[in-house]
């Protein structure tokens, strides 16, 4: 039987930056957002990763339920669209990698 997602809207940050064990606890990642006005730097347990380390360009997605997760850039890209596609584009054009 197949199935089709469920139209949800989503925020997602792109990754700008990843640095391991940048706690100081021995196991901590630092990830860099590309959130506005500026960049956020959030610590993750590499035991949020699953099966993918993140890297710069992947997506880091806060879902409607208040889960958080990281999210491979092609899979991003193929199952997300903008909900305003300008905004998108200005968005993108402001960042550094």
């Amino acid at each position: 039987m197949k199935f089709t997602t469920k139209p949800i809207e989503i925020e997602a940050f792109p990754i700008i930056a990843v640095g391991p064990d940048a706690g100081g606890d021995g196991k901590s990642h630092a990830i860099d957002l590309g959130t506005e006005p500026e960049p956020q730097r959030i610590w993750v347990d590499p035991a949020q990763f699953g099966m993918h380390v993140p890297q710069v360009g992947d997506y880091w997605i806060m879902g409607d339920n208040g889960d958080h997760y990281l999210c491979p850039k092609d899979v991003f890209e193929m199952k997300y669209a903008p909900s305003d596609p300008s905004k998108l584009q200005q968005f993108v054009a402001g960042l550094k990698f």
